[in-house]
C-alpha cells in the first residue's frame, strides 16, 4: 500500500523535460493543423513534421525574448518609480503644486528660507527648464539628460552659467551631493545671469 502511494506521487510529479516535450508536441500539432487549414489541397502531412530542434530553438528564442521584454519593462518601471520617489522630475514639495517658472522660483525661495539649499537648487533647475521652453523654444523632456541640455544650450550666452547649472543638477541627482549656503549663492547668481541675459 505504501509503495503504491509512493509510485503514484512519483508519477504525479512533472518534470521540465516532460513539459518541454509536451509543449513541443502541441506546437507541432498546431503547426500541422495551421498548414492544413491554410492550404487544404496539400497531401497528407503525417510524415512531414518540424524537427524537434527547430521547435526547441523557437521555444527558447520566445522565452529569451519574453525575458528581455519583461526585464526592460521592469527596468523602466523601476527607473520611473525611483526618479519620482527622489524628486528628479517632480517636486518634493509640501507646498502648492508647481506649474510655471515663477512658481518654481517661489518654491526655490521657500526651500531656501527653510535652509534646504539642495531642494532650492533643484527648483532653480526646473525653473530654468521652464525658462528655456518659454524663451528659447527648448522643450523639457523627462528623458533628456543634463548632457543633452548642455548641447542644446551650448550656443547660448552666458555659457559658463548654463554649464554650472547643468553640472550642479547632475551632482545633486546622480551623486546625491548637498548644497551649502555659499554654493546656493553661486548657483543663484548663475541663474540670474541666464534669465537676465
Amino acid at each position: 500500500m505504501v509503495q503504491i502511494g509512493t509510485m503514484a506521487q512519483t508519477y504525479e510529479q512533472t518534470s521540465l523535460d516532460w513539459q518541454t516535450r509536451l509543449l513541443q508536441q502541441r506546437l507541432q500539432e498546431w503547426w500541422e493543423f495551421t498548414i492544413a487549414r491554410l492550404n487544404p489541397n496539400l497531401p497528407n502531412l503525417e510524415g512531414i513534421g518540424v524537427p524537434p530542434l527547430y521547435i526547441q530553438l523557437l521555444l527558447w528564442l520566445g522565452l529569451v525574448g519574453m525575458g528581455v521584454f519583461l526585464g526592460l519593462r521592469l527596468t523602466r518601471w523601476l527607473q520611473n518609480r525611483r526618479w519620482n520617489q527622489w524628486g528628479w522630475y517632480s517636486p518634493r514639495s509640501r507646498h502648492a503644486p508647481v506649474t510655471d517658472q515663477n512658481s518654481w522660483l517661489e518654491e526655490a525661495q521657500r526651500w531656501h528660507g527653510e535652509g534646504n539649499y539642495t531642494e532650492a537648487v533643484r527648483c532653480l533647475y526646473f525653473s530654468l527648464l521652464e525658462y528655456l521652453q518659454i524663451r528659447r523654444g527648448i522643450t523639457p523632456l523627462a528623458s533628456r539628460t543634463d548632457g543633452e541640455y548642455r548641447r542644446l544650450t551650448q550656443h547660448l550666452a552666458p555659457q559658463e552659467s548654463y554649464d554650472l547649472l547643468w553640472r550642479v543638477h547632475e551632482r545633486i541627482c546622480f551623486r546625491q551631493d548637498t548644497v551649502s549656503q555659499e554654493q546656493w549663492q553661486t548657483y543663484w547668481q548663475a541663474y540670474q545671469r541666464v534669465v537676465n541675459d
